[in-house]
C-alpha cells in the first residue's frame, strides 16, 4: 500500500522536476499539494500505527530543518521551493523510518554535486551559478524508496 502511494507521487514529481529544470523555481501548487497529499496518505495508510505516522512527520521536520538551514546561507544556495519539496519527500521517506532521511539527503546532494561538477568541467556552469536542485531531491527520494522497499 505504501509503495502505491509513492507511485502516485511520480507524475507530480516529474512535473516539478521539469518546471524546476526549466524555470529554476518549484511552484507551491505542486510542492504544497504533494505535501498535503502525502500527509493525508500517511494518515490513511499508517492511521492504525500512530508511532509510524509520528516518525514520518519527524522525518519530514528533519529534512526541512537541514534544507532550511542551507536556504538561509548567504546567497541562498537553495531555494525555499526545495525546502517545501524536501518536506513532502522527507515525509514519504519517513514512512519507512526516520533513519532514511540521512540517506535521502546524502544521495540528493551527491547527485546534485556530480551534475554540478560535470557542468563546471564542461564550462556550461559558472562557479557562482545555481543549478535546479528539485530534480536531485527526486533522485534521492527514488533511491531511498527503492532501498527501503527492497527486502
Amino acid at each position: 500500500m505504501l509503495f502505491c502511494a509513492h507511485i502516485g507521487s511520480i507524475p507530480v514529481l516529474l512535473w516539478l522536476a521539469a518546471v524546476d529544470q526549466r524555470e529554476h523555481r518549484l511552484p507551491d501548487s505542486g510542492t504544497l499539494g504533494l505535501l498535503a497529499a502525502s500527509y493525508l496518505a500517511s494518515g490513511v495508510i499508517l492511521g492504525s500505527d500512530s508511532t509510524r505516522h509520528q516518525h514520518a512527520v519527524v522525518a519530514a521536520a528533519c529534512a526541512v530543518a537541514a534544507l532550511w538551514l542551507l536556504h538561509e546561507l548567504p546567497g541562498h544556495p537553495l531555494g525555499f521551493g526545495d525546502v517545501k519539496l524536501g518536506a513532502a519527500l522527507g515525509l514519504q521517506c519517513g514512512w519507512w523510518g526516520i533513519e532514511t532521511i540521512p540517506f535521502f539527503l546524502a544521495i540528493s546532494f551527491l547527485a546534485g554535486g556530480l551534475i554540478a561538477l560535470g557542468l563546471l568541467a564542461t564550462g556550461r556552469l559558472a562557479p557562482r551559478q545555481h543549478i535546479a536542485f528539485g530534480p536531485h531531491l527526486v533522485i534521492g527520494w527514488i533511491f531511498t524508496v527503492v532501498m527501503a522497499t527492497t527486502p
